[in-house]
């Protein structure tokens, strides 16, 4: 089990963010503590194409900047799962960048008009001080993190363990 978690669950949700090359930053969950994702999950209704992920940060305001990146490229429609290990500080988000599939279905999946999300257009990892639409949205992007010692728990879940 993760020690943390930043970004919504990558599942099968109701509509997809468009048919064109965009960069999506999950608005929802951000990082409780520094770490590194170990892992991400996305959902794409086709096969999407020079994808990158990234841990994401708040200039000011609507403008993110990247804290680290890993390009994966071609992922498959559907559930996909990639190991990576990129840098997250509190209160950093997760995105991801890409471009549809050749069917035009859409890049990520998306439940509106639930949650919160930054969306440009167009692929923007890495990025510095850009600034992001918000939109009311769930994007199906996920990280599973593990806090600096590396050891899979929390300060929280330790102290339990020992009893303090």
């Amino acid at each position: 089990m993760p020690a943390f978690q930043v970004g919504s669950p990558a599942i099968n949700r109701a509509a997809t963010q468009g048919d064109y090359s965009a960069t999506i930053v999950d608005h929802n969950v951000s990082s409780p503590q520094k770490g590194r994702v170990k892992k991400v999950q996305l959902w794409t209704p086709a096969a999407a194409n020079d994808v990158s992920v990234a841990t994401i940060y708040i200039v000011s305001g609507n403008n993110l900047s990247t804290r680290d990146y890993l390009f994966l490229g071609s992922i498959p429609a559907g559930y996909s799962e990639w190991d990576v290990d990129l840098e997250i500080e509190v209160g950093d988000w997760i995105g991801v960048a890409g471009n549809p599939g050749g069917d035009h279905t859409g890049f990520i999946d998306i439940d509106a008009p639930l949650g919160n999300a930054w969306l440009h257009s167009g692929r923007h990892i890495p990025c510095t001080n850009l600034y992001f639409d918000e939109y009311s949205w769930t994007p199906s992007i996920h990280g599973d993190c593990q806090s600096p010692g590396g050891g899979g728990f929390s300060v929280a879940a330790r102290a339990a363990v020992i009893g303090v």
